[in-house]
């Protein structure tokens, strides 16, 4: 027997039943699972709380996105509104010169075989372009004579600086576009 004296035992199932004793190393390691337990848990929480940070962070940056995507399309009507004010402007300021235009363009073509069918702007007035269709019944040269005899036509007015045809293929296309540029 050892000197601490009689050992005693109130298990008394046979050694066979027992369940193996534990030894302080086992111990040692049950209390370092138990703390290392125990750190996750605030670290578990300030992941979590950095989580719904980030979360409240992209909230916040999809509605600002969208405020911005927002603005942007103000800007764009505000560039169209502008831009539509300024052709309004330049139409308006040459109203006079516009009818002016007109008359001339209209009188040009009197006497030919020629429908004027369409008279644009483009450049701030700089070039007009005058679509015209003329009879496909005309022959070639008559088509090409036609259209020459009305940008002379044209120039001889005064108020345009040079007038030019696009060469088309004869029929089936029988409508031409002749840029004019006003004299200044």
């Amino acid at each position: 027997m050892s000197s601490r004296g009689p050992r005693f035992d109130v298990n008394i199932l046979p050694d066979s039943y027992r369940g193996p004793r534990l030894k302080p190393r086992h111990l040692l390691l049950i209390l370092a699972l138990l703390i290392i337990v125990a750190l996750m848990v605030p670290v578990r929480q300030a992941v979590s709380g950095v989580m719904d940070e980030v979360s409240d962070l992209k909230i916040e940056r999809q509605a600002l996105n969208d405020q911005a995507k927002l603005r942007d399309v103000k800007v764009k009507e505000r560039a169209n509104m502008v831009s539509l004010n300024t052709e309004y402007q330049i139409i308006s300021d040459k109203r006079g010169v516009i009818t002016d235009d007109l008359q001339a363009i209209t009188s040009s073509a009197d006497g030919l075989p020629i429908e004027i069918t369409s008279v644009s702007y483009y450049g701030g007035g700089k070039t007009i372009s005058v679509d015209c269709a003329i009879p496909v019944e005309l022959g070639y040269t008559e088509y090409k004579a036609t259209l020459k005899e009305f940008t002379d036509a044209l120039k001889a007015t005064g108020r345009f600086a040079s007038a030019e045809y696009d060469t088309l293929p004869y029929p089936p296309h029988a409508s031409v576009t002749v840029d004019v540029e006003p004299a200044e």
